[in-house]
């Protein structure tokens, strides 16, 4: 009997957050976010399993699911720095993965913005920004057709954030400041 995805990737998940020696998995960058990216691999391709991982080591990797296991995607740009509690989204509209935030340890939190698409990583240069923070939620809405993020810890300079943010093309709009009702 063959294993369905769904199980194997639980598998996946429970042993990125549980293995290691007295370290937990965010200290040693060990953490990843799996993603479903319909049209990853083309307009007309099926839908790419992605894991986005961060190492102190190697920065952002990107892997995709194949029968095999996960293969590491060959990158022809610089990637983003290493950062723990950054939260990516898979843009179907634009076929690409978006990356933002994160938190760089003594060096702060991020409020960049990353795409990777085709082997390349480029850091938007956008007009306004959420910020930095860390531990947002970021989503695609297929509703609007755009990135949104939501929340979110400034990293220490103040309260929890529960604002509201949409990512069109390379545009960061504010959609409401929150709290959410």
């Amino acid at each position: 009997m063959r294993t369905p995805h769904y199980l194997t990737l639980s598998l996946v998940l429970t042993i990125c957050a549980c293995s290691g020696h007295g370290t937990s998995a965010a200290e040693r960058g060990e953490m990843g976010h799996l993603l479903r990216a319909p049209g990853f691999d083309g307009p007309n391709s099926k839908a790419a399993i992605l894991r986005i991982h961060s190492t102190p080591a190697g920065g952002v990797t990107v892997s995709q699911l194949s029968p095999q296991g996960f293969t590491i995607l060959d990158v022809t740009s610089s990637a983003p720095s290493h950062r723990v509690a950054y939260r990516v989204a898979y843009d179907e509209r634009q076929q690409r993965l978006l990356l933002y935030g994160g938190n760089f340890g003594n060096r702060g939190c991020s409020q960049e913005t990353w795409t990777y698409s085709k082997g390349l990583w480029s850091q938007l240069a956008t007009t306004n920004s959420p910020g930095p923070r860390e531990s947002m939620q970021l989503w695609y809405d297929r509703q609007g057709g755009v990135i949104r993020l939501l929340g979110g810890d400034p990293c220490g300079d103040g309260p929890v954030l529960h604002d509201e943010w949409a990512l069109e093309g390379d545009n960061w709009t504010q959609v409401s400041k929150g709290p959410v009702q």
